[in-house]
This record gives structure tokens, sequence and C-alpha cells, in this order.
């Protein structure tokens, strides 16, 4: 890409940002020049139209396709690695985990659910995604049969798509959740993994009621997850948005069936490998609230309580495991 040009003439990387680290004896890298260079670069490109922005990202090879806040963010980022790299500062390439497990439950419905609906898990997709080939690597996927109500409701199978006979072959959900996990185990995506679900309610509603009614443990590690909808708010700085929006933010428009399980998950991971080819450094940012799970897997809640996590509590979590005291909250 040639040096920003017009608005930003009058910032053009110098050559001297090559050689500056070594000649300042800054020992605070954040009062490097580089960093100034950096802030201005960003400034021209925030004044720069959708159409100019795809004309930069075009002549470096970059994606062009997004919303306008998706192709600031991406030429920004072009503009970071390029100029930390020249100014021979560090560039952290690493990611916290190795995989990410896309996860998106299909729950038994009805057209009205009052708040206390005993909703089960119907269908168990897991889609991962490779952080360091930023594609996806491998799937499962499994119908659940429900054992409360064992018949879905018509409302049910027009959204889902799930037919009767699908869940009436399947097996039930502690059968599938073990099968699950050997899955992982066996594949070795147990290692430096993540989960991440379309907002909170997969594991603080779907997962949290579906063990109760099983009477098993909380897995651990659907005991913290990454939610999508507040890193990708959080990346490129825009507002909350639906699945369906988050892709058409990013150029894409939704493949397969809405509301089928695996499709959903599917589409979630295309915004997975969006956001690491974009430079996102995922990392959880919700966890269930374990000191009060214990009361409330003995009366119906409807829900496990969900609280945020600030990205230095994250970092200094184990990305396999929860801490020990954790398993001892957990009651069945």
């Amino acid at each position: 890409m040639e040096e920003l040009t017009s608005a930003d003439a009058k910032i053009r990387p110098r050559k001297d940002d090559e050689d500056s680290l070594s000649t300042t004896g800054q020992t605070n890298e954040f009062g490097h020049p580089v960093f100034k260079r950096l802030s201005q670069i960003n400034g021209a490109i925030n004044k720069l139209k959708k159409e100019e922005l795809k004309e930069k990202l075009e002549a470096v090879g970059l994606n062009c396709g997004g919303s306008k806040d998706v192709l600031k963010k991406r030429l920004k980022n072009y503009w970071k690695q390029k100029k930390l790299i020249q100014s021979r500062m560090p560039v952290d390439r690493e990611h916290k985990y190795d995989y990410i497990l896309v996860i998106d439950f299909e729950a038994t419905c009805d057209s009205t659910n009052p708040d206390n609906y005993k909703h089960e898990i119907i269908e168990f997709p897991v889609v991962v995604v490779c952080c360091d080939t930023k594609s996806v690597v491998d799937q499962f996927h499994s119908y659940v049969r429900p054992t409360m109500y064992p018949t879905l409701t018509p409302f049910c199978t027009t959204l889902t798509g799930i037919q009767q006979s699908q869940v009436d072959s399947a097996s039930t959900f502690p059968d599938v959740l073990d099968r699950m996990w050997k899955w992982v185990t066996q594949n070795k995506y147990d290692r430096r993994m993540a989960v991440l679900t379309d907002g909170p309610w997969d594991m603080s509603r779907f997962m949290f009621l579906q063990c109760q009614f099983s009477g098993i443990r909380i897995p651990k590690w659907a005991r913290k997850w990454i939610n999508i909808r507040k890193t990708f708010s959080n990346f490129y700085d825009c507002k909350r948005q639906s699945l369906s929006k988050m892709l058409e933010t990013s150029g894409y428009t939704f493949v397969g069936q809405p509301h089928s399980g695996r499709d959903d998950a599917l589409n979630i991971a295309r915004l997975v490998v969006r956001l690491l080819e974009d430079g996102c450094k995922l990392i959880v940012n919700e966890r269930l609230f374990t000191h009060k799970l214990n009361s409330n897997l003995r009366a119906f809640k409807g829900f496990g309580e969900v609280v945020g996590m600030s990205r230095r509590e994250a970092e200094e979590l184990p990305s396999e495991d929860d801490e020990d005291e954790d398993e001892e909250e957990v009651a069945e």
C-alpha cells in the first residue's frame, strides 16, 4: 500500500521511524514516537470515505467487505502492525487459545414461553476454529432426545427445522455431552481452548437448566465463554448486534436456515474467522457466578447468573480449566 495520501499526506511515515527505537532511549514503550505516528494515521483514516477505505484495503490485498466501521478497523490494524514492525517494537501475534469451540444450542420451545419454561436442549452443534490457521477445522453435531416433554411443539419444529423423528432416535443429553467431550479430547481440542457463543443464553440458560434436569454437574468448560456480541461490538466500536446484523456489518449474508443449531454455529464461526483475520485477540468475557450456583441448582430459577470478565481477569485464568474451588461450588 502506498502511504496514505490527501488528507493524511502530512503524516506520511518517515524512514527515521524505523530506527527511532534505538535512538530515542525511551524506557516507556508507549512514549515511543511510533505511537504518536499511529494516532495521527488513525485520525486520517477516520476522515476517509467508505470507497476510499476500500481502495486502500484493496491496494494491500485485504478484504474490502463490511461496514465503514469494520473497514476502518481493518485498515488501522494493518498500519499498526506495519509501523510496529518497522520500528522494531514487539508485536503480539500470540493467541491465548489454540481452538475456539463455537456452540449454538437449539432447545424445546413454544409460541409463548413463560419465564419458568423448561427448555430442554434438542440440538448440540460444535464448530471448531483454529486460531493459528484462522479457519474452521472440524465439526461435531448431534440431536438430543428430550425427556420431560418428549413431543416437540409445532412451533418448535417450524422454527428450528428439527423433526420429531430426529429427536426420537437421538440419545439423551448426558450421553451426547459425554460423546461430545470425548470427541474434543480425542482430537486434542481441549488444549488451550475457549467456548464461544452468540450471547450468554446458551450456557447461562440452556446448559445451566439442562444440567439441572439431567442431574449432572455443569462442565468446567461451560462456566466461562466468549460472548461474540460483546467482542464484536468492542472490537469494531459499534453497537451490540444480533447474529444477522453482525454478518451484515461484516459484509456477509446468512448461509443456511436461521435457528438451525448447526447453521447458526457455522455462521458464527465465519464471524470468528473474520475477527481473527482483522487482528482481534479473542478472550473470554463472561462467566457463571459460581458462588451462587450451589443454591440455584436446588431451586429452579430459569437461568444462571452471569457476570462480565475484564481482560485482566480472563488473562489470569487457565485456558482449559476454571479454578479448583469452582468444582466444589457447583453441586449436582
